[in-house]
């Protein structure tokens, strides 16, 4: 009698949609959490929002914290004022089309006539490395590293592994959303790893 009760009063937890299982599989979505949440919120006045409610901004490309983001990101590194949360899909493009044409996700997503893809119809996947191509942009700017360096402890800009494994992959917690992640073991005879 006791346990259904207690499962009466308990809220059953639904099941992540396909769509954040395929986040939640991407380094990149921790990356550009912590950066926004955890690094630079006060610098771009965002609202204080959790990693659930971020991942279904992603989901949602109506979703009013995904505007919001996208919005004052874009203004604050092109300086421009004019961006608003019907516009900015449109410069993000513009922008990481710009910076970085020889992309293969750039190139992949292009439409036949050379005109970008409308937001919408984007996979969460490629909306989420449209964001974190955007904040990597913000890292090359100085007005945020002056602005960094007063703000942000050295300690939090770098997130070290907690371990490797046999084959050389790194494992990172992070302690926020209570996640485990592995990086790409490096190829022989090249490079560290790092997904994506």
């Amino acid at each position: 009698m006791a346990s259904s009760r207690a499962s009466r009063n308990t809220p059953a937890r639904p099941f992540a949609s396909e769509a954040v299982v395929m986040l939640r599989e991407r380094w990149e979505l921790e990356a550009v959490y912590y950066f926004l949440r955890h690094l630079y919120r006060r610098f771009f006045d965002l609202n204080v929002f959790g990693i659930g409610e971020f991942e279904d901004a992603l989901v949602d490309h109506e979703n009013l914290l995904l505007s919001e983001i996208h919005t004052k990101l874009l203004r604050s590194l092109l300086n421009r004022v004019d961006i608003i949360i019907t516009t900015w899909p449109g410069e993000l493009w513009q922008t990481v089309a710009q910076r970085r044409p020889d992309w293969s996700l750039v190139r992949e997503h292009l439409l036949p006539d050379g005109g970008a893809p409308l937001y919408e119809t984007m996979d969460v996947v490629v909306r989420l490395r449209l964001l974190h191509a955007l904040t990597e942009f913000f890292m090359d700017d100085d007005a945020l590293c002056e602005w960094a360096e007063d703000k942000v402890e050295a300690e939090e800009l770098r997130i070290e592994p907690i371990g490797t494994d046999a084959l050389h992959a790194e494992y990172f917690f992070f302690t926020h959303s209570v996640r485990l992640y592995r990086s790409s073991a490096p190829k022989k005879g090249g490079g560290g790893g790092g997904g994506g």
